[in-house]
């Protein structure tokens, strides 16, 4: 059954009355994008309670995790694939990384947007970004106690040592080892 126009501006009066109004509704009314629509903007976690087809709808996702980092619990595994999903819920809420697609959990852009609003959400990044001196350096910036979700090579360096100071010390010195390298003059030109 086709919702008519007075149907859908009833039903989005409800939600705006109550915003829990949703969990009442029919089938008929659940499979509504503007009725999804509203209720996501009011509350994203009503994500749950809309059809499969509106968990998968790019525009119903981004507003619900916009709302509420954590409705991308309520989405489909296509939509945790999705960057822009991923970035807009860990904008919202970091601790949503913990629901991203393992591709999304090694790309750098993600991890440092998660890891600027709480640096212990480390603990969700890849294995390979666990193991980057620069990731880790902006997880403990964030929050000292990160380090413990760095790579085992990474706490080694800096055991016994404040892993803020040791990180910088580490880049700078690589930074160094790498400027020098570019500037090394060749021994082999003549001089004229």
């Amino acid at each position: 059954m086709k919702l008519t126009t007075e149907q859908i501006n009833e039903a989005i009066i409800k939600i705006k009355k109550d915003p829990r109004a949703y969990r009442n509704f029919s089938i008929e009314y659940r499979c509504n994008k503007e009725i999804a629509l509203e209720a996501v903007k009011l509350n994203g976690r009503a994500l749950e309670y809309f059809s499969d087809e509106l968990k998968l709808d790019k525009d119903v996702v981004l507003i619900a995790v916009q709302q509420n980092g954590l409705a991308l619990q309520y989405a489909t595994e296509e939509s945790k694939r999705d960057k822009d999903i991923i970035l807009a819920a860990v904008k919202s809420n970091a601790l949503t990384l913990y629901y991203a697609s393992d591709e999304l959990k090694n790309d750098r852009e993600v991890i440092l947007t998660a890891i600027k609003k709480n640096g212990r959400t480390l603990c969700h990044a890849s294995e390979e970004l666990k193991n980057d001196k620069q990731i880790v350096l902006e997880a403990v910036q964030q929050n000292i106690e990160s380090i413990e979700f760095a790579s085992e090579k990474i706490r080694e360096l800096c055991k016994d040592k404040d892993p803020i100071k040791a990180l910088e010390a580490i880049l700078l010195s690589e930074k160094l080892s790498s400027d020098l390298s570019v500037q090394k003059p060749n021994k082999n030109k003549m001089k004229v």
